[in-house]
């Protein structure tokens, strides 16, 4: 693959999953493999394999990273982590998802869930003006 293909895919990644699967599922150091694919589902790529792959090496377990043979692909796992962490940080870490989300929230994901509902997610309501003053 490309290295601006991987760098692209490793970008977008870190940019759209983090905030949704940690506002869903809470902030953990790894999510389930049925969580991030609800997180590809929502941004159309259930069906991207080499994003699929992406999305599991950088925030599933070790133990299925291995057991999809990602290491194959990517190199062993703690190694394809500090790669990562070059390719978004520029530097020689393994990001967590306290690193994840604040990549996201620099860069901007195209649909950032906290505090942007619209109104028919809050379940409606009227915040206009009424006749009814309420006695003031």
């Amino acid at each position: 693959m490309f290295q601006w293909t991987k760098k692209n895919i490793i970008k977008s990644v870190a940019r759209e999953l983090p905030p949704r699967l940690a506002v869903k599922y809470g902030k953990r150091d790894s999510y389930e493999p049925e969580e991030i694919d609800w997180a590809l589902g929502a941004i159309g790529k259930s069906n991207d394999l080499n994003y699929k792959n992406y999305a599991y090496g950088m925030l599933t377990s070790h133990s299925f990273f291995m057991s999809l043979g990602l290491s194959t692909s990517f190199g062993a796992h703690p190694d394809f982590h500090r790669e990562v962490g070059n390719i978004l940080f520029k530097q020689d870490c393994d990001p967590d998802i306290e690193a994840y989300l604040e990549y996201a929230s620099v860069h901007g994901s195209t649909d950032q869930y906290e505090g942007k509902s619209t109104q028919e997610e809050l379940g409606g309501g009227d915040f206009g003006g009424s006749d009814d003053v309420g006695g003031v």
